[in-house]
């Protein structure tokens, strides 16, 4: 019997031991609690290897492509900028047969902002025509010196002629910008169009003067004639003139 009371004894033990074993492993301190459930229960985050692939040459310039693609085209408009007379004149100086546009404007304008968009827009399509643009918040002595009082404004210069047309040019005023553009932009056709009206204007003028003339029934007698006919006349006049020296002199005597 003495075994077996051992045995149960043993038995007892083992359970009344193992809640006390729970226990401490409660208890125990956190660092070793979290390495030991760590590592028993494997919880270590695992560890990912990022795969890198080699991109085809081909698919690198379509990207290039796209990413050119997205950059706006307004940025690259031919506008050129203007702060001094110097670089105004020179500029002139640069294009004499050709359309010159000069775009005032001010960084603190609403207006000058909305409209730089379709200036710029313009500039791309006309490559023909020099477009710039003036900011009156550095170039104050040119805009003194051209009399800008209102913002944005548009002056063109049609080569030789010099400056053809100075106004207020707002968005609104878009369509007329590209008008006067389109009318100017070849400067030789202008000046020979102009030319031709002018002439076409003078015939005009030249025939509704004719018509309001009174034109004679008989035509005028050559200067020969009219010298003969007014002799008699003169020879009176002489007469009538010694007769009164003649009477002036007895008077005196």
């Amino acid at each position: 019997m003495a075994p077996l009371r051992a045995a149960a004894f043993v038995c007892a033990l083992i359970h009344t031991m193992a809640p006390l074993r729970a226990a401490a492993f409660v208890c125990a301190p956190s660092g070793v609690r979290d390495t030991i459930s760590l590592r028993s229960t494997r919880l270590v985050a695992p560890q990912y290897h990022r795969r890198v692939a080699a991109v085809d040459p081909v698919t690198m310039s379509l990207a290039d492509r796209s990413t050119a693609a997205q950059v706006d085209p307004l940025s690259t408009a031919p506008v050129q900028h203007v702060a001094s007379s110097q670089e105004y004149h020179q500029l002139l100086a640069l294009n004499p047969d050709k359309l010159v546009v000069f775009k005032w404007h001010a960084p603190y304008c609403r207006a000058c902002k909305a409209m730089d968009l379709k200036f710029r827009r313009l500039a791309l399509e006309r490559r023909d025509v020099v477009f710039a643009d003036i900011n009156v918040a550095r170039a104050v002595d040119l805009k003194r010196a051209h009399g800008v009082a209102v913002i944005p404004a548009i002056h063109m210069h049609a080569g030789h002629l010099g400056q053809v047309e100075a106004f207020a040019c707002g968005p609104s005023s878009a369509p007329l910008l590209r008008a006067r553009v389109d009318r100017y932009a070849d400067v030789s056709a202008y000046v020979a169009c102009a030319q031709d009206s002018l002439a076409a204007k003078l015939a005009a003028f030249s025939a509704g003067v004719a018509g309001r003339l009174a034109i004679p029934a008989e035509p005028l007698p050559p200067p020969r004639q009219q010298q003969q006919r007014s002799a008699p006349q003169q020879q009176q006049q002489q007469r009538a003139e010694r007769r009164s020296l003649e009477n002036l002199a007895a008077m005196v005597s």
